[in-house]
């Protein structure tokens, strides 16, 4: 028997060559995506004896599945069967010898040209123990596998398509902010969900107060579908545009709505409110009420707030725009606005000048959804509350009167 170590690009140039000979092919592989030897493999489908191709995890891209459905020589081990399947053995068998590529190389772009890989190649003959024992294993894989079906492809590829979402998410580099010498709070990002609740109760002086404003903003929010349809009181109290006597007598009052940042100063933001301008409502429109909010939902966020200020003398800033974020969703944003807008960056390992809309989403938020704290299951009782708003609420350690 002769064994030989194989590089990355050797491995996929060497099961080239070898489905080229007259041979039966025996795989297993733990996934299969696209890449430059599917079209090899599909025009040698009748050398293929065994090819049992894993599905865990998601990661074996449907299209493939596709191709090869029809060959009845090609299974499918099936997804949390309990053990992963993780087999990398590429097979070549005639009668007088037996080569096998075996190594950490999927049948895959990655694993065939661009990854980091090592294998090793066996050349025996295919009456050697060992050549018998890994024929075996994939002779007994064989058993548990299933045929490739519609039924199940249908049911696989839209997981798939889940799973490439937050696979692209998982893949962006973990960039973990500095926090500046002078920063309040430097192990917040660092907390745990504990120790986060814990800070917010020994540091905030007004925390109950912001509580019940977001479960003011909450029960308007959950009212009516749109915020065009808010009352103009409604709208106001949302934009923190409105006054203590606007809302005597009103539904509203009991709630101070200054709170988590007043905009009462801010003339253009004030007018497009009162007016109801659609592009403010089209720009909440975008972050939905419950459920995952993404950096898309954001941008678009962003898109129609911009547009609703292009007939006033100011723009769209983030005040503004994130006092409105964090009263809907409190659980993702914080508003960022004249009183805390300092403290926030030291801790964020920024300068207040280098916020801004276009950076907000990865300055801020991003970094936020990286700690144990944001990303603790939701608890039960008044620690639900804190929960619900555990973004919004930093203002209640950064504020300066």
């Amino acid at each position: 028997m002769k064994v030989n170590y194989l590089a990355t690009e050797e491995v996929g140039q060497e099961i080239a060559r070898l489905l080229t000979t007259e041979c039966q092919l025996y795989w297993a592989t733990a996934w299969a995506t696209k890449n430059s030897l599917i079209a090899q493999l599909v025009e040698n489908k009748a050398k293929i004896t065994k090819y049992i191709i894993g599905t865990d995890f998601y990661q074996t891209d449907p299209d493939v599945l596709k191709k090869l459905s029809n060959l009845k020589s090609v299974h499918i081990f099936e997804p949390n069967k309990g053990a992963t399947f993780h087999p990398k053995i590429y097979g070549f068998v005639s009668t007088k010898s037996a080569v096998f590529i075996i190594g950490s190389n999927n049948f895959t772009n990655g694993g065939l040209h661009k990854n980091h890989e090592a294998a090793l190649i066996i050349e025996g003959t295919p009456k050697e123990d060992a050549i018998q024992a890994i024929i075996k294993s994939i002779e007994d894989w064989w058993k548990t596998s299933i045929p490739i079906n519609n039924d199940f492809l249908k049911g696989y590829e839209k997981k798939y398509k889940i799973m490439k979402k937050h696979r692209g998410e998982l893949s962006q580099p973990i960039q973990t902010p500095k926090p500046k010498p002078d920063a309040r709070y430097p192990s917040l990002l660092d907390a745990s969900w504990e120790e986060y609740k814990e800070l917010l109760h020994q540091k905030s002086k007004n925390l109950q107060n912001r509580i019940t404003l977001l479960q003011g903003s909450r029960q308007i929010f959950s009212g009516q579908e749109d915020f065009s349809q808010l009352s103009e009181l409604e709208r106001k109290a949302i934009a923190g545009i409105i006054g203590s006597r606007e809302i005597e007598g009103s539904a509203l009052e009991g709630i101070d709505w200054g709170w988590l940042g007043s905009m009462s100063g801010a003339g253009s933001f004030k007018s497009i409110i009162i007016s109801n301008h659609p592009d403010i409502s089209k720009a909440l429109d975008c972050i939905p009420f419950q459920g995952e909010v993404t950096e898309k939902n954001y941008n678009n966020y962003i898109k129609y707030f911009s547009q609703s200020f292009e007939n006033e003398e100011r723009s769209g800033r983030l005040p503004t725009a994130s006092r409105l974020l964090a009263l809907k969703r409190p659980d993702y944003f914080i508003c960022i606005n004249k009183h805390n807008a300092s403290e926030i960056a030291k801790n964020f390992g920024t300068s207040r000048t280098h916020i801004d809309i276009e950076s907000y989403w990865e300055k801020i938020i991003k970094p936020i959804q990286q700690t144990e704290w944001w990303q603790e299951q939701r608890p039960t009782g008044e620690a639900g509350k804190i929960w619900d708003g555990r973004v919004a609420l930093l203002d209640a350690l950064f504020y300066v009167p």
